[in-house]
């Protein structure tokens, strides 16, 4: 393995050490042919999938996040394969594969179009499973991502390459983490650290990925596009881009917050998501041109 990849990994291990997950609400291993998902649910009510980001296992999802969302959903949190208790015998991975793992689960659980939340990396992935899958999936939820393949690509290769102190400073506003000097400490840890092989997948994954400007116009989903507007990793512009690709699309921006801004007001970001999926008008169907 190359040695920036060596350096992400120790990264990653530094930023979440290992310990024991919190204890879910219900767990399992989804049988999927050549791959094996591990699982979460908690809570009950509409079913909400929730689709990590780059070299990240389900225990890092914010405590507080997936509490209150817990109170009126069916969260369902799963590793992507090859990491944390997920298992893989491929060689490779794409987005559009990881999509479909995703609707694998979907089908395994029995999930009535549930909705779709992707952070990062998992919004990349959320976006072709609602492309791929419109009929089987319900309102889509994207957090500091992009449609655009070019930026996708820049900052994996950029991310690879930086030191723990450049890669730290990414994640907070240095005006935050002063007022909130334990911010790392209190991060959410995962079981089983980022294997090697598997970030190694995930970034080149990322690299190959097409993009879907293009693309995500076709989808006649609600959709809600959520950034932190100091996001200097996948900058504030690229969610205004989405936002405009999406017809109908929900764009909310929160001040004094980077690309980790789910740690920094998990609360906010409960309370907008549950306004959002309880929203019944169909913003798409009021902006349709009535026939003359």
């Amino acid at each position: 393995m190359p040695t920036r990849h060596f350096i992400l990994l120790l990264i990653l291990t530094l930023v979440f050490p290992a310990c024991s997950a919190r204890k879910p609400s219900s767990a399992g291993i989804a049988s999927l042919g050549e791959t094996q998902l591990a699982y979460r649910t908690a809570g009950k009510g509409d079913p909400l999938i929730m689709i990590m980001g780059f070299g990240g296992t389900m225990d890092i999802w914010s405590p507080a996040l997936i509490d209150r969302l817990s109170e009126h959903y069916r969260v369902v949190t799963f590793d992507h394969s090859g990491l944390g208790l997920s298992e893989s015998g491929r060689q490779r991975s794409s987005i559009k594969g990881m999509a479909e793992d995703c609707l694998a689960l979907i089908r395994y659980l029995n999930l009535a179009k549930p909705h779709i939340l992707g952070w990062s990396m998992g919004g990349l992935v959320a976006q072709e499973l609602a492309i791929a899958h419109p009929d089987e999936t319900g309102k889509l939820i994207l957090l500091g991502t992009a449609c655009d393949a070019e930026p996708i690509g820049s900052i994996t290769k950029k991310l690879l390459k930086m030191s723990t102190e450049e890669l730290l400073g990414h994640f907070f506003p240095p005006a935050w983490t002063t007022q909130n000097p334990d911010a790392f400490s209190r991060l959410p840890q995962p079981s089983i650290p980022a294997q090697p092989d598997s970030v190694q997948m995930q970034a080149e994954a990322m690299v190959n990925w097409p993009g879907s400007c293009d693309r995500i116009k076709q989808i006649d989903k609600q959709t809600l596009v959520m950034v932190g507007n100091q996001d200097d990793i996948l900058p504030t512009e690229l969610s205004l881009e989405l936002t405009t690709a999406i017809r109908g699309a929900w764009l909310i921006r929160f001040n004094n917050a980077k690309h980790w801004f789910q740690y920094q007001h998990p609360e906010r970001i409960a309370a907008i998501i549950h306004a959002f999926l309880q929203t019944e008008a169909d913003m798409l169907k009021q902006q349709k041109t009535p026939a003359r």
